[in-house]
């Protein structure tokens, strides 16, 4: 419901982040210039997940281990150092790391055609066989 709205929208955000900085720093994409739609990116995204974590810590840790993660994997964006170690520094950041993330977090990360694809997979597929169902 709503309380997991804020976490899933840092959590979102800030695994788009890091992928935003290398299509900056590599210049155009596929698209033409993704250099400034992700310069756009980063200058909306990098405030927004700042604010986000530093007003509602205790509600973005509900997503577990993988927010420890993804915040590693942003460290080249200096501007959330501050919000990193802030994190890092809490007393509960143990816990933290010992959570495991909600399927909430991942699922939202998965378009509906790569779910059943993997439910099929997982399911209905003998160990072994994967390989005549992968494209």
């Amino acid at each position: 419901g709503k309380q997991l709205l804020l976490p899933a929208a840092a959590y979102t955000v800030l695994r788009i982040l890091p992928d935003a900085l290398a299509l900056k720093r590599n210049g155009s994409g596929a698209q033409g210039d993704g250099s400034a739609a992700a310069s756009a990116l980063l200058a909306k995204g990098v405030p927004f997940c700042s604010d986000l974590l530093r007003e509602y810590t205790s509600d973005c840790q509900l997503v577990g281990r993988d927010l420890a993660r993804v915040l590693r994997a942003s460290g080249k964006l200096s501007e959330l150092e501050p919000t990193r170690s802030m994190i890092s520094k809490r007393s509960d950041y143990s816990q933290l790391l010992t959570t495991r993330t909600n399927h909430r977090f991942l699922q939202a990360r998965l378009t509906p055609e790569m779910e059943t694809q993997l439910k099929f997979i997982l399911t209905q597929v003998r160990l072994g066989n994967q390989g005549r169902y992968q494209k």
